[in-house]
């Protein structure tokens, strides 16, 4: 859950997704008022932080299901962890 103030700002998701062993999806949803504060990457990165230290060799699946781009957050994904970009997200490895 990502926090402004006390007030519930969004939440970032991370699960070991079934259908992709080794693969952790993420994802990441903030309320309208809150946008444009980064805080969708500070939880994305953080996410990707706790994830690291457990698996460290998992990769990641980012699915941009709202259309926002998250900009900030795709573009600190260097081309040497692309592993491809499609209409199932982006995956990457750490």
């Amino acid at each position: 859950v990502v926090k402004v103030d006390n007030k519930t700002a969004g939440e970032a998701l991370f699960y070991e997704k079934a259908d992709e062993p080794g693969v952790f999806g993420e994802r990441v949803d903030i309320k309208e008022k809150f946008r444009g504060q980064g805080l969708a990457t500070m939880a994305l990165q953080e996410g990707d932080r706790i994830v690291h230290n457990e698996f460290p060799n998992a990769k990641r699946r980012f699915l941009d299901i709202n259309k926002r781009s998250y900009k900030k957050y795709t573009d600190g994904i260097s081309d040497e962890q692309l592993i491809e970009m499609g209409d199932k997200g982006i995956l990457f490895k750490p």
